[in-house]
């Protein structure tokens, strides 16, 4: 998955507009949306491409979107915080995709997916996004910078200077936390103990 070479580190403008949306002004929130979505379109192709999900990527993105805009807070503390919603956004939106599948076929067969070694270290024949989920939340309990570097890099494809200035570390923090959260899953993924 590529980030377009503008990347997601938003302008100025796109700053204002954050803060602006934060205090409710719900225009400045559809300019937001309007301003990322591009970028977060390609994003989501890439996931709806390394999934058996039947959602297409519009549907996807037009869920998260839909859950950022009906949110009861929609205060940013900075713009770490609403990269960080969107990434969450997206992972929790993948899930409940699972989930329902899951439900729908009453019997509880995963739904495999493939990621790119350049995104995550995990055996590939035993990953879907539920299960990514729920290793994700123990992560967090563990190594919080961890777990939302990988929410940043893999749902919503920051690379590591994006993800430095969103989580506002060092880029090479964000690089020793991307490395730390694929050697953790790949551990998890495969029943063993990842601490």
């Amino acid at each position: 998955m590529t980030v377009p070479k503008e990347g997601f580190v938003p302008s100025t403008d796109t700053t204002e507009l954050l803060d602006r949306w934060g205090s409710g002004d719900a225009q400045a929130g559809e300019l937001v949306l309007e301003r990322l979505y591009p970028n977060l379109r390609n994003v989501a192709r890439g996931h709806i491409r390394r999934s058996d999900l039947s959602l297409g990527a519009s549907d996807l993105l037009q869920e998260v979107c839909l859950r950022l805009v009906v949110q009861q807070d929609n205060r940013w503390q900075n713009r770490a915080h609403f990269f960080a919603l969107v990434a969450r956004t997206m992972r929790r939106v993948l899930a409940d995709g699972v989930k329902s599948r899951h439900r729908q076929k009453r019997r509880g067969s995963r739904i495999r997916t493939t990621l790119e070694e350049t995104q995550l270290a995990v055996p590939e024949d035993s990953l879907d996004h539920l299960v990514l989920d729920q290793a994700l939340d123990r992560l967090a309990e563990i190594d919080p910078i961890a777990a939302r570097t990988v929410e940043l890099r893999y749902f919503i494809g920051l690379n590591f200077d994006e993800t430095a200035a969103a989580l506002e570390i060092s880029r090479a923090t964000a690089v020793r936390r991307w490395r730390y959260a694929r050697a953790w899953l790949y551990l998890e993924l495969r029943g063993e103990d990842g601490a």
